[in-house]
């Protein structure tokens, strides 16, 4: 981490900001698609400040609220194809 900032240091300022765009870019994309998804967006945000791409990546993975919806029964979100649902183990009747 000291080696990181010693070298920021050393760099010009236009190099100085490429880099700080570069590390801060996955935490706002991250924070972008928790709202999507409806959930924490501080979580996502202290998630992709420190996991980077690899924490934009698993948020671009997980479904969108376009393509779940709730159970009718138990209220937890499952696939809008689901036939039964994951959690409460009823049949789901399509409308």
């Amino acid at each position: 981490m000291i080696h990181n900032m010693l070298f920021i240091s050393n760099l010009g300022g236009t190099e100085t900001i490429i880099i700080l765009i570069l590390l801060l870019l996955p935490t706002v994309l991250c924070v972008r698609r928790a709202k999507q998804l409806h959930q924490s967006k501080v979580v996502w945000g202290i998630l992709g400040f420190f996991l980077n791409y690899v924490a934009l990546l698993v948020a671009y993975i997980l479904p969108s609220v376009d393509e779940t919806k709730s159970c009718d029964y138990c209220g937890k979100l499952i696939m809008t194809t689901a036939k039964k649902c994951r959690h409460c183990g009823e049949w789901i009747e399509d409308k």
